[in-house]
């Protein structure tokens, strides 16, 4: 059983750890993009993350939510009118641990972290996804986001973007 939560500051190493760790697993790197930054990245943002923890506390899963800066907005990215540029949210990061899969637990974070999105002021859900990570396209289409574009990201990784519009009914 994993119980679903927002983050505190006491989870962030773990969060990194838990990140890393998943990185490092990857038969193909490219599939998942962490840079140096990631720790400061993680203290900045746990404040809107949201962890999958077991029983006996061990992370299991994360998801980091970020409200985009105007210049990082992945709205741009798939030519979003401008007036809705500002109720962007990024579904930024979200990573299960490998003895954990098979539980579903990225699509509850992400169902979990809309329950608590504030819709009068966010409504659109963009999140990138490698189109050598099927498992988690999947994931992410089964909650209801949907193939935006396909573009270069990140330095050059191939990338899906998907949206989700909390407006409109599209599950």
């Amino acid at each position: 059983m994993y119980q679903i939560r927002s983050a505190c500051a006491q989870d962030v190493p773990s969060m990194v750890s838990l990140i890393l760790r998943v990185q490092s697993l990857l038969p193909d790197p490219s599939i998942f993009f962490v840079d140096e930054g990631l720790p400061h990245f993680i203290e900045e943002h746990y404040r809107t993350s949201y962890v999958a923890a077991t029983s006996s506390g061990e992370l299991a899963g994360l998801l980091i939510v970020v409200i985009p800066t105007p210049e990082e907005n992945l709205g741009l990215d798939i030519s979003l009118p401008p007036e809705d540029l500002p109720h962007v949210l990024h579904m930024d990061t979200c990573v299960v641990a490998p003895e954990h899969r098979g539980h579903h637990l990225e699509q509850r974070l992400l169902d979990h972290a809309e329950k608590h999105i504030d819709t009068s002021r966010f409504h659109i859900l963009l999140c990138t996804v490698s189109p050598n990570n099927p498992a988690s396209l999947h994931s992410v289409e089964k909650t209801g986001y949907r193939i935006a574009s396909r573009t270069i990201k990140y330095g050059g990784l191939d990338r899906y973007i998907l949206i989700r519009n909390l407006q409109k009914t599209d599950r």
